[in-house]
């Protein structure tokens, strides 16, 4: 009988004159093995099959790939109960995939070198920066927690003590996209056959810390306040913008970011604007423009200049030594919640923008409508539509002329017996 397809596609089929039929799996690991069935039908599907994970191996690049392995599992298994030389074919396919791992060894599975190629690949496939600088920050944070550890030997519970360090919902679930973007590449290349990651969800005892760290006005007018008695200008213009313009602290403080002439303190109010171009929008990179309000003019106006970065060289060493004299008062709000300013600003914002779209503080923010939602419709639940809005009128108020006031008032409160 004739083959079901050319030998060198090294599987064959022909008819033994008892009668049965033989399947020629061709040359393995340089041995040729061959196995019979009691028809044709059943010796054509085995070829079929064995044809279909043969060529598959043979597009396999550097490494040993998924259809390697599987040529050796459908070996074993489709000749397990046949006696017919089956110890020799299975011997064959182990020495096959010896040799292979040995001429492709896989890539270096250490979680910190998977991490350096994961990026690699981002900047080759011309990702935006900054999304790649946000996540990369945040995978090279997981590389110094896990160390020098295998990615294979990291289980879900492992990556998940990672995860959920933080007690914030919106920072559980960028460190959760982070690390499933690693263990997914780690699949790719076929150092892991699955993501422990996938479907992994927030447990429900950290579901009552998931509303965001935001200030009340008076401990926003006390910041201000602290910052504005050391006369430092870089730190207050940046928690100005964060406060009252919802930027990110990295759209401001980074090399490349926000500068000067980003900020138009334009004589018309329909004109003042804070432009985030594209390439210094951190996390997905959308340029945003975000309008100036009343009570941040009234800052920004004394502070700006006509050009030049927003941030000094030595703001990051000034900002920890203003947060170093506000813990006494405000505790570690800005070791544990570094988006503080960020998340008062969407929280006051919310109910001051009364009957307009939410898609206008998605715009501003540069967040989606389920971000927003999720993380900030109940920051002020507690209190009535009535109350929201007195409070974020009087946020929305807090100005260089009634800072002190409200401040001092506030430090009253907090020294007061009832408070205590």
């Amino acid at each position: 009988m004739g083959s079901l397809v050319p030998r060198e596609k090294n599987v064959r089929v022909w008819q033994l004159p008892d009668g049965r039929w033989g399947v020629d799996v061709g040359m393995i690991a340089g041995k040729r093995a061959r196995t019979t069935c009691q028809n044709e039908a059943d010796a054509q599907e085995k070829a079929r099959r064995y044809l279909e994970e043969y060529e598959k191996t043979q597009k396999a690049g550097e490494t040993l790939s998924s259809a390697a392995k599987t040529v050796a599992a459908s070996a074993i298994e489709l000749l397990k109960n046949h006696d017919f030389e089956t110890k020799f074919l299975i011997t064959a396919v182990e020495e096959y995939v010896k040799r292979h791992n040995a001429k492709n060894p896989l890539p270096d599975a250490e979680f910190s070198c998977v991490v350096e190629r994961l990026l690699e690949s981002y900047k080759k496939s011309k990702r935006n920066p900054a999304y790649v600088r946000n996540r990369g920050g945040l995978m090279r944070q997981a590389g110094q927690y896990f160390k020098s550890q295998d990615i294979r030997d990291i289980d879900r519970t492992t990556a998940s003590k990672w995860i959920f360090q933080s007690e914030e919902t919106s920072s559980i679930m960028t460190r959760r996209a982070a690390m499933t973007a690693v263990f997914s590449f780690a699949v790719e290349e076929q150092l892991l056959a699955v993501n422990p990651l996938l479907g992994i969800k927030i447990p429900p005892h950290l579901q009552n810390h998931a509303l965001p760290r935001f200030l009340s006005i008076g401990e926003m007018a006390y910041v201000l306040e602290t910052v504005r008695q050391h006369d430092n200008s870089s730190v207050l213009a940046s928690w100005l913008l964060q406060a009252f313009g919802g930027c990110r602290e990295d759209e401001i403080t980074k090399l490349n970011g926000l500068r000067w002439e980003n900020i138009s303190l334009d004589p018309d109010p329909n004109k003042r604007l804070i432009d985030i171009p594209y390439g210094v929008a951190a996390k997905n990179g959308r340029a945003r423009l975000i309008p100036i309000s009343e009570n941040l003019y009234a800052w920004l106006i004394d502070l700006h200049k006509e050009k030049g970065v927003i941030c000094l060289p030595n703001h990051a060493n000034d900002e920890t030594h203003i947060r170093e004299l506000m813990r006494p008062v405000l505790g570690t709000w800005g070791d544990t919640c570094k988006n503080a300013l960020r998340h008062s600003y969407a929280t006051y914002r919310l109910p001051f923008i009364h009957g307009e779209s939410l898609d206008t503080l998605c715009r501003e923010m540069g967040n989606s409508r389920s971000v927003i939602s999720r993380h900030y419709d109940g920051c002020l639940k507690a209190v009535s539509v009535e109350a929201r809005q007195d409070l974020a009128r009087g946020y929305w108020e807090i100005t260089p002329q009634n800072c002190h006031a409200l401040a001092a008032e506030w430090l009253q409160q907090q020294e007061s017996p009832a408070h205590s």
